[in-house]
């Protein structure tokens, strides 16, 4: 997954969207490829980023 993900959510709500999800699902599978071709991407992308958020003045984190 492309940014951060916030581990303190099960605390907060008690349960995540991954306590829903059975471990055989389909999805897992989808998120995976996903998670695997953003991190592929990553690099592109913030570059991406960088030139945008200069043109509109906004740091780039």
């Amino acid at each position: 997954m492309r940014g951060r993900t916030d581990p303190q959510a099960k605390m907060l709500f008690g349960v995540t969207a991954e306590d829903f999800v059975p471990a055989n699902h389909p999805i897992r599978r989808v998120r995976a490829l996903v998670d695997a071709l953003l991190e592929a991407l990553s690099p592109e992308l913030t570059a991406m980023h960088s030139s945008w958020a200069a043109y509109w003045c906004r740091p780039s984190t």
